[in-house]
């Protein structure tokens, strides 16, 4: 905001702030300017304790960019992580046609690694059936495609079941099986990871001193230690993870205030 950059939050220009323009709007906000360099009284970021948090969590060797990425916005990264695992790599398209799609004619080129490049004409998308389905008609490479989504915008008809054969009513009854005991949906709750280490031992510890260090946060909150064999070269790594945490949001809201306490801190769902 104007008031932070006045502050001195975003660093300072050469010569400073003009005084009087900053007085007005400090005391307009009730805020004091900060001296000196903003960073400076942050405590060191722990590079390689991040980076084993990340190597466990995202089961991949974290770039640079991704420690770094995952200690200045943990929240932004978990999500861009979230949506790397469902879609892929989603930066080859087209910024413009990612988020507003083909219109029919369009004709686009996807580089997707070094030398292999898809050239990628949407032609038209057909009608929605009953069970809220198209069929998307596109050209690869000039060779004709069709695949086939569900239109989530549109209003199904029917719902979709699968088709029974026909037999008798008196064969049915004799060769129904009995119906199976119902099984309540298991409802996915949402954990912290705090960390990966190299034991079982390592993991009981930290958890013994997160929660020590960080009572108010953590009370109420359990320990599952998860272990996750990575293969060679990596290994086996222990996941700390607290929970369970009822609802996203909130798992969001506690991993920020660790953070802000230079925890490491992922959201998974578990």
């Amino acid at each position: 905001s104007v008031v932070e950059m006045l502050q001195g939050l975003l660093g300072q220009p050469e010569g400073g702030w003009p005084t009087r323009f900053q007085e007005i709007v400090l005391r307009s906000a009730r805020a004091e300017p900060q001296l000196g360099r903003p960073g400076a009284a942050l405590p060191p970021a722990d590079f390689d304790e991040a980076a084993r948090t990340l190597r466990a969590a995202i089961e991949r060797e974290p770039r640079d960019e991704d420690v770094l990425s995952h200690l200045l916005y943990p929240d932004l990264f978990a999500d861009y992580e979230a949506h790397w695992r469902q879609y892929g790599d989603t930066t080859i398209i087209p910024t413009r046609n990612f988020f507003y799609g083909l219109r029919p004619g369009d004709e686009i080129a996807v580089h997707i690694e070094a030398g292999k490049t898809l050239i990628i004409r949407y032609l038209t998308t057909g009608d929605v059936r009953e069970d809220g389905r198209r069929t998307v008609f596109f050209e690869l490479n000039g060779q004709s495609r069709e695949v086939t989504i569900v239109d989530r915008r549109a209003a199904v008809k029917v719902e979709p079941r699968p088709k029974a054969e026909t037999v008798p009513k008196t064969a049915a009854k004799a060769t129904e099986p009995p119906a199976p005991p119902s099984t309540p949906a298991v409802e996915r709750k949402y954990r912290l990871q705090l960390a990966a280490l190299r034991s079982r031992a390592a993991a009981d510890k930290a958890w013994k001193r997160l929660r020590s260090q960080h009572r108010k946060l953590l009370s109420g909150l359990g320990l599952a230690i998860e272990r996750k064999d990575l293969g060679p070269p990596k290994g086996v790594y222990y996941r700390l993870l607290a929970g369970p945490v009822s609802n996203r949001e909130t798992a969001r809201r506690l991993c920020a205030a660790l953070s802000k306490r230079k925890v490491s801190c992922l959201v998974v769902q578990r």
